[in-house]
Order: C-alpha cells, then sequence, then structure tokens
C-alpha cells in the first residue's frame, strides 16, 4: 500500500507537460477515502500535471488524510540519482509526506 501511495505522490510531483490544474478538494478528499479503505490507486489517475500543481494536490491530500492519521512523521524523498531522475524524466528529486 505504501508503494502505491509513494508512487501517486511521485507522480503528483514530477514536472512535465501541463495537462491538468491542481485536482479540487473533493478529488484529494475522494482518493483519500480510497487510501483509507486499502483500495487500489491508479497512480496516473491525475494524469501529467505541473510541479506546482502536485504539491498542490499533496497538500490537498495531508490536509484529506490528517483527521484520520494525525500529523506527518516525516518526508520520503526520492528520484535522488540522475540515472533514476533520467528514468522517469524528471530534473529533480522527490518528496512526499510520512505518516
Amino acid at each position: 500500500m505504501l508503494e502505491r501511495i509513494w508512487r501517486l505522490i511521485a507522480l503528483m510531483a514530477v514536472s512535465g507537460g501541463v495537462l491538468a490544474d491542481c485536482p479540487s478538494e473533493t478529488e484529494m478528499a475522494a482518493l483519500a477515502a480510497q487510501i483509507r479503505a486499502g483500495e487500489p490507486v491508479e497512480v496516473d489517475r491525475l494524469g501529467v500535471i505541473s510541479a506546482d500543481d502536485g504539491h498542490c494536490a499533496q497538500k490537498q491530500l495531508v490536509a484529506a488524510l490528517r483527521p484520520h492519521w494525525g500529523e506527518p512523521v516525516g518526508y520520503k524523498v526520492g528520484l535522488t540519482s540522475a540515472a533514476v531522475q533520467a528514468r522517469f524524466g524528471v530534473h529533480e528529486p522527490v518528496s512526499g509526506r510520512l505518516f
């Protein structure tokens, strides 16, 4: 489950062609409910979004999960090597909150 969440957060945070805006709070609340229920999450459900929109989505997801899981306890950083960044087509590391 954490693998799926991490992949979703990584995809939300990567730079790319902007095809979508920051997801609505309603969309992110639905995603949070799906995560809390242990249901599978489609990692590409948001499409390709900008890094700014990814950070916006992450902020909304954390806000939706906080009442159920408490305060985040830290960060997870990924895509830290040049080789992995090249594989995923990004130019900088990504990070996500840990509960």
